[in-house]
């Protein structure tokens, strides 16, 4: 199983590397973020050293790395920099140099990237060095319950689904389960086509969705939402770096290291590309879709449920066709909810049976989805 890495961005994955190294290395010292290490994200002692001999570790962050089609020159050009400041640890203890990052490598005897790496590193630097490729920090990562749940993004569907239905729950698991997934098969099949009831008129709606354009509404909002959806849309779609400046009061808990994010495009931009991102699903987790009769609102949502219940259901072909960049972005548990019926149980009416008062409260979303699953 692969994981979407990319939804984490660079001081994050840095920060998943470090915690998979706790739990290998007992003795490892991890260092800030973001901070100058002297070229050492991490060390680990060795315990028959004395307590100064080490192993030094560093995090290499590629924000596309699939993209890179010869990862070994990407890696390499980082090895030129970091080489010097590795040969200044030696005289300090250090034994062995490790490299991690997301690119994934390749198998090719001699010729392939980590063959090529690992002969690069040989020659510039003076201790025993490998390289822990993407697939490496996958594999540490496939029975590390405890970290996926600390980093959610990259949780793959079925891992999802498991951490759901199993979190907090001592009995009826198997029967929990099943119940979840039938409700979201339910759902699926329910949605994979849609309707036009004006024209009376149905399709596939994976082969007839096109992205709409959404932006903020009207009327005028207030600093703090303004600044949140433009630094969205600049990590979004834009993929832009943050503009350092100064950021006062309530704002500056809001940003990185108290930076405001700029942008001076007006472009629009797909609304369905916007909600299923991560930085969209971190920053601004509650959203109202507006717009008129036939815009798209319902189609909308109904695909952005659609593309979480894939990954949860892992309808491999199915995702295969649908962006990649809707495909890799962090997975949650749609569950959709028709107002008319909610409008019911509000009223103390059942709507599986508008004959029969609802046996629930009715003064909490909470009390509809239960019988609505």
């Amino acid at each position: 199983m692969d994981y979407p890495f990319e939804n984490l961005g660079p001081e994050r994955f840095q920060q998943l590397c470090l915690a998979l190294l706790a739990k290998e290395y007992p003795r490892v010292q991890r260092f800030p973020v973001a901070q100058p290490d002297g070229g050492r994200d991490a060390v680990a002692y060795y315990p028959d050293g004395g307590g100064d001999k080490f192993m030094v570790f560093q995090v290499k962050y590629a924000r596309k790395p699939l993209a890179e089609t010869e990862p070994h020159k990407w890696l390499a050009a980082i090895v030129e920099d970091e080489a010097p400041k590795v040969r200044e640890l030696i005289p300090r203890g250090a034994l062995r140099y490790v490299l991690m990052t997301n690119v994934p490598g390749t198998a090719h005897l001699d010729k392939g990237s980590i063959d090529k790496l690992n002969s690069l590193l040989a020659e510039k630097l003076g201790v025993p060095s490998f390289c822990l490729w993407r697939d490496d920090i996958s594999r540490r990562l496939d029975d590390a319950w405890d970290l996926k749940w600390a980093y959610p993004d990259i949780m793959a569907g079925p891992d999802f689904l498991r951490a759901i239905v199993e979190s907090g729950l001592s009995e009826h698991r198997e029967r929990r389960s099943s119940a979840i997934r039938a409700f979201l098969r339910s759902q699926y099949d329910m949605d994979e086509d849609v309707r036009f009831k004006q024209v009376e008129l149905q399709n596939k709606l994976l082969d007839l969705f096109i992205d709409v354009p959404v932006a903020l509404r009207d009327q005028q909002p207030d600093r703090k939402t303004h600044h949140i959806f433009r630094a969205v849309v600049n990590r979004v779609f834009w993929s832009r770096e943050p503009e350092f400046e100064d950021v006062e009061g309530e704002q500056a808990g809001l940003f990185e290291h108290g930076v405001r994010w700029h942008t001076t495009h007006e472009e629009p931009f797909g609304a369905a590309t916007l909600l299923l991102s991560a930085p969209m699903q971190h920053q601004m987790p509650h959203v109202v879709i507006e717009g008129a009769p036939g815009q798209g609102k319902s189609t909308i949502a109904q695909y952005v449920c659609q593309v979480h219940r894939m990954r949860l259901l892992d309808e491999v072909e199915a995702l295969k066709s649908i962006l990649p960049a809707h495909a890799c972005t962090p997975v949650r548990l749609p569950i959709k909810v028709d107002l008319r019926d909610f409008a019911l149980w509000l009223g103390r009416r059942d709507p599986f049976n508008i004959d029969k008062a609802a046996v629930e409260p009715a003064n909490s979303v909470s009390s509809k989805l239960a019988p609505l699953i």
